[in-house]
């Protein structure tokens, strides 16, 4: 058995691109191999029932709470796990803000230290000293590492600062997400959409997401299309987190008396069921890794509008639009166009299998690639 210890979940609340893919990757693991997660917060980690079922989660509780003794949880962790043979390390980030247990791994003796690099940006702007402390823990995690990972091209250079890392797909269960004209019709008829021409966005309410931007678009749209409403998919129920990020959100929809037009659904956990409700996918963010949301969506057969700061690797369909950045009138038109000139859904299973990004198949590859390293 081929143990790996896995860091880098977040919690139920946090859940994005990076659970996405771990929860994806696990049920496609071949039996030979299991994985086991580290948990650096005070609240369940994403899907940590279904994690139980498998492996293990070991909780070290919050750094920010009690530094001193977060640290010492996690010297007590590796010590405690010196014996169960564990040959592998992957710490999937999109920052250095983790080194120490590269370090520790290396001490005890874990062959394989990977770091998965899964962002091209930073969820905030940071200060002058956490760069400093990222820069300080680059040169730790450089020593102890044994291999790069990255979901995209863009997020290797971003985070390693070259193009050279193992790239990882982000694969989805393509199935999941097959149209369902049914699905489509209960989920509309449950958030009283009727007949309206529906956008959607998939993402935590945070400012590199650029919901902001989003309403802007929304607004300009609707103020030439009045059947039209925006389904914003993802957990609202804390107004104050990323600096009330998500209170500027409703600050800007209540300046345009859009209350009645955008609908926050909270978290889904059937995300694929929501797609088959939308007749359009937007993405504006600031920077993405790679973007699995965007992926759900062509699985899904959707058209979709995303912003340059999202890697041209996702962008697999010919129902793909990119538009840059701040420029709402790109966005704008890009959005009416489709309105005006709606399609049939497209059925792009064989598109995304066939480019790489069926979960099972690319589970495959990882742990092939995984396992000669350990032989090495």
């Amino acid at each position: 058995m081929i143990k790996v210890l896995q860091f880098g979940m977040s919690t139920e609340k946090r859940k994005g691109g990076i659970e996405t893919y771990l929860i994806n990757q696990l049920r496609t693991l071949p039996e030979d191999v299991s994985y086991d997660f580290i948990n650096s917060s005070d609240d369940v980690i994403a899907y940590e029932a279904e994690i139980l079922k498998q492996g293990k989660v070991y909780n070290l509780g919050s750094r920010p709470a009690n530094p001193v003794a977060y640290y010492w949880r996690m010297l007590k962790l590796f010590w405690d796990i010196r014996r169960d043979n564990y040959m592998a390390l992957i710490i999937n980030r999109s920052d250095y803000s983790q080194d120490l247990p590269f370090l520790l791994a290396k001490l005890i003796g874990i062959k394989c230290r990977i770091m998965h690099a899964h962002g091209s940006g930073y969820e905030n702007s940071i200060s002058f000293l956490r760069k400093i402390m990222f820069a300080y823990n680059r040169l730790i995690v450089k020593a102890c590492v044994t291999e790069y990972w990255a979901c995209s091209k863009k997020a290797s250079k971003f985070l390693f600062g070259h193009e050279d890392a193992f790239i990882v797909r982000n694969g989805i269960n393509v199935e999941r997400f097959h149209y369902n004209e049914s699905t489509r019709n209960e989920i509309r008829k449950s958030y009283k959409l009727d007949d309206a021409f529906v956008i959607g966005n998939v993402g935590r309410f945070s400012p590199v997401k650029n919901h902001l931007f989003l309403i802007d678009v929304f607004a300009a749209v609707k103020r030439q299309c009045s059947n039209v409403k925006l389904l914003l998919i993802g957990d609202n129920s804390n107004l104050d987190a990323y600096d009330g990020y998500l209170r500027k959100i409703q600050e800007k929809i209540d300046m345009y008396h859009l209350n009645e037009d955008v609908i926050f659904t909270g978290n889904i956990e059937k995300v694929e069921k929501m797609y088959q409700a939308m007749d359009l996918f937007l993405l504006p963010s600031i920077s993405e890794g790679f973007s699995l949301v965007s992926l759900e969506a062509q699985a899904s057969g959707l058209p979709c509008i995303i912003s340059t700061g999202v890697p041209l690797d996702v962008a697999l369909s010919e129902a793909v639009k990119i538009c840059k950045l701040g420029d709402i009138d790109d966005w704008t038109c890009g959005v009416l166009s489709i309105y005006h000139r709606r399609k049939t859904r497209m059925d792009n299973t064989g598109l995304i299998i066939s480019s790489g990004y069926s979960a099972k198949e690319e589970t495959v590859r990882v742990i092939s690639h995984l396992k000669e390293l350990i032989a090495r």
